[in-house]
This record gives structure tokens, C-alpha cells and sequence, in this order.
């Protein structure tokens, strides 16, 4: 008995399992389908040479078995078992590069959407709690002009914990800072404190320049 097989299957899938058996020649043939496993995937729907079925569970290391038996007037049955094991789905959770000038707050940090790529079943499509996905930054309103990542920290691991069926991804954005080309701020020197760098006009409209550094105890003068 000869069949065609689905190949790799992740959860939510639709797949098939069909005959490719020649059965030009045979008279009253007839096909069934039987699983022994209906919690990873579901009850056979059988048309003809083939049946169709869904994904229902990441089966993790359970294997399924799927027993395909042809029969045909006048002849021996014909029997074949295909094993299958459905994968998790792979979700990529994509967290938006940002931008800001210096000195600014730092803006919303945000994620893509990502419902989209649940599965669905019967019109009802799976939910996950998104309050996991907690975004940050290194990256604050006096740090240096640069790139710098946006993060989830432990979230991919507690939605892969939470949720078996998936297996989360969570793609790193940026943050990066522009110089705001404004001369009247705190500046930072090398240790990262702000110094302050203040331009005055005097009465004559000759500019003054103030500088504020650190004293000893690392404290802006």
C-alpha cells in the first residue's frame, strides 16, 4: 500500500493522508482510516482514498499512529501505518524599533500585533495573556546618543512555559537616541553623570558660558 504523507505538522494544521495505490483495476475498493490517539489529533474525515484531519495538541514525544487499510473485491487487504508527531507553531513576537532625541522621555515601547497568527478553531481563536510581555530599555532620558535594545526580559520563557501548543520567539527592538542639537542642557561625561553646560547672554549680548561639573563626591557643582 502506497501513501502520501503530510510531513512536518505543527499544531493547528489541516492535513491529509492519501492513497496513491493504482486502483484502476480493483472493483468495490474501500478505505479506513483509524487513529489511536484523538487528543493530539482528530477523528479521521474520510473521502474516498483519503482522509483529512487536524492538529489538535503539540504531542510532544507521543507518537500518533494513523493505520490505513485498503480492501477491494477479490483481494487481499492491504495495510499501512504512518506515525506522525505534531509540533508545536512557531510565533515570532516582533517588538518595534523606536526614536527619540536626547534629554526627551522615553517614548511608549510597543510589540506587532500578533493575534493574527493564533489558531483558530470553529471561529474561536486561542488567547494569551500578553501581560508577560514586558518591554525595557537600558537606554533613559540623560544616556549618551546610540542605539540601544528594547527588550522582554523572561518573557518568551513564560509564554513557552504557559502555552505548549506555541513556541515563542521575541525579536528584539531599538532604541535610538538622536543628539537634539540643543547646546542648553545637562550634558554626561565619561562616568556617565550629568555635567551642566549653560549658555547666557550678557547685557552687551556677548555670550557667556557656564560649565557645571562634578565635585569630589561625584555631585554636579
Amino acid at each position: 500500500l502506497t501513501l502520501s504523507t503530510p510531513g512536518k505538522i505543527t499544531y493547528g494544521d489541516h492535513f491529509t493522508i492519501r492513497s496513491t495505490q493504482d486502483d484502476s483495476m480493483s472493483s468495490n475498493v474501500q478505505y479506513t482510516f483509524e487513529t489511536d490517539n484523538q487528543v493530539f489529533v482528530s477523528v479521521p474525515q474520510v473521502n474516498g482514498n483519503k482522509a483529512e484531519f487536524d492538529a489538535l495538541a503539540y504531542s510532544g514525544s507521543t507518537e500518533i499512529s494513523v493505520k490505513v487499510t485498503r480492501s477491494a473485491d477479490g483481494e487481499l487487504p492491504l495495510t499501512k501505518t504512518v506515525k506522525i508527531k505534531v509540533l508545536p507553531k512557531p510565533i515570532e513576537i516582533e517588538i518595534e524599533d523606536k526614536e527619540k532625541k536626547r534629554l526627551e522621555d522615553n517614548p511608549e515601547l510597543t510589540y506587532k500585533d500578533f493575534k493574527n497568527k493564533l489558531v483558530s478553531w470553529n471561529g474561536v481563536r486561542d488567547t494569551i495573556n500578553e501581560s508577560v510581555i514586558k518591554l525595557s530599555t537600558t537606554a533613559g532620558k540623560y544616556s549618551p546618543v546610540g542605539t540601544y535594545p528594547i527588550s522582554a526580559k523572561d518573557a518568551q520563557k513564560q509564554l513557552n512555559d504557559n502555552y505548549p501548543n506555541y513556541t515563542f520567539t521575541i525579536k528584539e527592538g531599538k532604541l535610538n537616541i538622536k543628539d537634539n542639537g540643543d547646546k542648553n542642557f545637562w550634558d554626561t561625561d565619561d562616568d556617565g553623570c550629568p555635567d551642566l553646560n549653560i549658555e547666557l547672554t550678557d547685557d552687551n549680548g556677548d555670550t557667556i558660558l557656564i560649565n557645571g561639573d562634578k565635585n569630589e563626591d561625584g555631585i554636579p557643582d
